[in-house]
């Protein structure tokens, strides 16, 4: 197919090509952690690679969820941290700035004449209503209520085996009879649902992935001389790429979309708007080697560009379609079914290899009024004599003698995207208040879908995604960049805003996209498929020969995997929350600061990195805010030292954990921080968030990293009495054994400007590894 209407930009992802073998290491995310598929595992590498998604990465990378508290999570889902964000004001004067860091094996962006990689990384956001504590799903149980919950509420979860699948036969579809269609269908999407295990983690749908294995793949792409095969359902579905030609599952996510950039379908995970508002993936950056890339994501993205799909009538249970272009959507649909011979001059009829091929024919041919196939014979029959209101309706294959007659087909639907739905606003007048203060996104009075078009919504649409340039960085190499001052590949974004006011909880995702100049990345499609008996010879073929003896016949052979030109790495965050803002943040660009790194030296760690703060050398104005936050584990254990360099616990205090915390120094070339009499940097904030917090009660409270919260009994309106130096608590271990994990701190404002530089004394270990930082606050 030659998709046009939303997919006429072809593919911004001509994805990656590899020719150093298997990889070693290929993208992770720094900040916020990425998890590379890992849980709460107590071991160097993840235990299961296809848990949520596909990254093709390394399994030593990657960060476990974090801990509240000085012990493991567990079992228990309410003793994990998620970081916590505040969200973005109405206007750009009041960003949430996040600095997003990663680092791409096979290199990135351009440098004058350097150009070994044509790469793009793509940065979204899937979000949800947060909602309240009661609505986490627990327990199995089949009624509605649990069932809804264990299918939409996206979580870590506590158990890293991947969420079950039942995968449909050929019957939901070529079966004559339309109520057994649809109770094959019924039977085994209500086990599927049923089957969606709460301790398992969730991000994309059961129903997501369903629709993507029942859609047919588009079939106008490039996929070299690969085989894709066909699964249960006979025919080649979305599940196949030629990245992922076996079909292999991970998690819910969808292999075509994930490999291809912008997707030409919409990606709402229900059918319906779900309880907790479950957004489509939300683009927010997109970086390029190739600034010309910036137009196509302008006219591609869903933040704003509706996208289509095929809509099944209402006697069916399904409510997709197979088809992937409005013709055939129209052909396709429930049918009632007759005896019929086929020939004669109402016919014509030709052998082909699918039935998407002869809805295809039926396609191009004015005079089809009706589709039908033989899939005994192949032959596919195009009825040319209309029945009475007959009109090109489709039975998908059937057996011999039997054709579709009268029944309706599918519509082609147009999707909108949404970052959030105001259930506050219950007409247009109540829609328009919102919209006439935020100057971030969209807001419009709306449907959906153009199906319905008096189901309308107040409807906030993101903005277009931040466009730039892609720092560079060389190949085979998991460094920093040139463009970066010597950091990692590093892009600052804007949180979103949300003006319904509501707590959300997200994972970020990272997609690195990488190819090569051996074919043109945007004119290269399935008419340059490998077809020899064709004529048809594909510009890259699988380990191929080349003779440089000049006719001698000495061949060499190159190292090429056709399933890798192009090729998708990725990296996923942990589920994290964003906040609204209080209204002492009106007004105000807040900073995030954290914490990179997991416990270990530099070749323990790999490929993640040492502990450091980020960004640690941060310049603000004294009208700005701070918030000061991180997250670590309790499980990051890398095993006892086996003498290999890899494995091994190098760290201070407890193994396998991650502590942190936040002391004044004097200058950055020192190692001891100074005395709380002599510090300036907390007698020049208040927090935001607690007012009443005292400047010793900030400083004990980061220094500690939340272990004791104040000082005096009667300080800050966090603190309670148990947890404040003169409480009756146990001592606090000396190197943070006893403290918690995570701390989500203050947001901070300041009084005066002024240079600062702060370091983690459990954690700065000169001449193994430093963790320190500068802020500069200017007036």
């Amino acid at each position: 197919y030659f998709i046009q209407s939303n997919l006429s930009m072809r593919l911004l992802v001509a994805l990656c090509c590899c020719l150093f073998g298997t990889p070693l290491a290929d993208v992770y995310l720094g900040n916020p952690r990425g998890s590379n598929n890992r849980l709460n595992e107590q071991s160097a590498t993840r235990t299961n690679g296809n848990r949520l998604f596909d990254s093709q990465n390394n399994a030593r990378g990657g960060y476990n969820t974090g801990d509240k508290h000085s012990t493991a999570a567990g079992n228990d889902h309410t003793k994990q941290y998620a970081m916590q964000y505040y969200a973005s004001g109405p206007t750009a004067g009041e960003a949430s700035k996040l600095v997003i860091e990663w680092t791409n094996q096979h290199g990135c962006g351009n440098q004058g004449t350097t150009h070994k990689t044509n790469c793009n990384v793509v940065f979204q956001m899937m979000c949800q209503n947060q909602g309240e504590a009661s609505d986490y799903p627990t327990g199995q149980g089949n009624g509605n209520t649990d069932v809804m919950e264990r299918n939409f509420y996206m979580r870590d979860g506590t158990d890293t085996n991947t969420q079950n699948y039942n995968q449909g036969t050929e019957q939901e579809w070529t079966s004559d009879d339309f109520n057994v269609k649809n109770q094959a269908y019924n039977n085994r999407m209500d086990g599927n649902y049923k089957n969606v295990q709460t301790a398992r983690g969730l991000h994309e749908t059961v129903w997501w992935y369903d629709m993507c294995r029942y859609r047919s793949n588009n079939k106008g792409l490039y996929i070299a001389d690969q085989n894709l095969g066909t699964g249960s359902l006979k025919y080649v579905g979305s599940e196949r790429t030629r990245q992922n030609n076996n079909g292999n599952r991970r998690g819910y996510e969808c292999p075509e979309e994930r490999d291809h950039y912008p997707y030409w379908a919409p990606t709402h995970q229900s059918d319906m708007m779900d309880k907790y508002q479950t957004t489509p993936w939300i683009d927010i950056a997109y970086l390029t080697g190739n600034m010309s890339d910036c137009d196509r994501v302008s006219q591609g993205t869903e933040n704003r560009v509706p996208k289509f799909r095929c809509v099944m009538p209402e006697q069916s249970s399904r409510t997709y379609g197979r088809a992937i272009t409005k013709e055939s959507c129209e052909l396709e649909g429930g049918c009632t079914f007759e005896n019929v011979n086929y020939g004669g001059a109402d016919f014509t009829s030709m052998i082909v290899e699918s039935f998407d091929e002869c809805i295809e024919k039926c396609s191009e041919s004015e005079q089809c009024k009706a589709v039908t196939m033989n899939t005994d014979t192949k032959r596919c029959y195009l009825k040319t004599k209309p029945d009475g209101n007959t009109k090109r309706f489709e039975n998908h294959a059937i057996s011999a003698n039997k054709r579709c007659f009268g029944a309706k087909g599918g519509t082609w639907v147009e999707f909108y995207g949404f970052l959030e739905i105001i259930s506050a606003a219950n007409n247009e007048a109540q829609c328009n208040t919102y919209k006439a203060t935020d100057q971030r996104n969209k807001i419009a009075w709306m449907p959906l879908r153009s199906d319905k078009p008096n189901d309308k919504y107040c409807v906030v649409q993101a903005p277009e995604p931040k466009c730039e340039k892609a720092p560079f960085t060389r190949v085979n190499h998991l460094g920093n960049s040139a463009d970066t001052d010597g950091e990692a590949s590093r892009v600052e974004v804007d949180m979103p805003y949300f003006p319904s006011g509501a707590a959300k909880r997200c994972t970020l995702r990272l997609r690195y996209n990488i190819t090569t100049d051996e074919f043109d990345n945007y004119g290269t499609d399935r008419r340059h498929n490998n077809f020899p008996d064709q004529g048809v010879i594909s510009p890259v073929e699988q380990d191929p020969t080349i003779d440089v003896s000049g006719g001698e016949s000495k061949p060499l052979r190159l190292a090429m995997n056709t399933n890798q030109y192009g090729r998708t790495f990725q990296d996923r965050t942990h589920m994290f929350k964003v906040l609204p803002r209080t209204s002492g943040m009106a007004g105000k660009i807040l900073h995030n600061l954290n914490v990179r790194g997991k416990r270990g030296n530099i070749v323990q760690t790999f490929p993640a990195v040492e502990y450091d703060f980020i960004p640690n050398n941060l310049t603000m104005s004294a009208s700005d805010m701070l918030h000061i936050q991180w997250t670590g584990s309790n499980t990051h254990n890398n095993g006892n030292d086996g003498g290999d360099g890899q494995t091994g616990d190098a760290g201070e205090g407890t193994a396998g954990t991650d502590r942190h915390n936040f002391l004044q120094m004097l200058k950055s070339d020192l190692n001891y921080p100074m005395p709380y009499e002599q510090t300036t940097f907390w007698d020049s904030v208040e927090s935001v968030n607690h007012p009443q917090t005292s400047a010793m009660d900030l400083a004990i409270g980061y220094a500690t990293s939340g272990y004791y919260c104040g000082y005096q009994s009667a300080s800050g309106d966090m603190c309670t009495a148990n947890d404040r130096v003169t409480s009756n608590k146990a001592a606090m271990q000396q190197q943070l054994n006893n403290a918690p994990a995570s701390y989500f701190g203050h947001v901070l404002k300041f009084k005066k400007g002024g240079e600062f530089v702060y370091i983690c004394t459990r954690n700065n270990n000169f001449t193994n590894r430093s963790q320190k930082g500068v802020l500069k606050v200017t007036e």
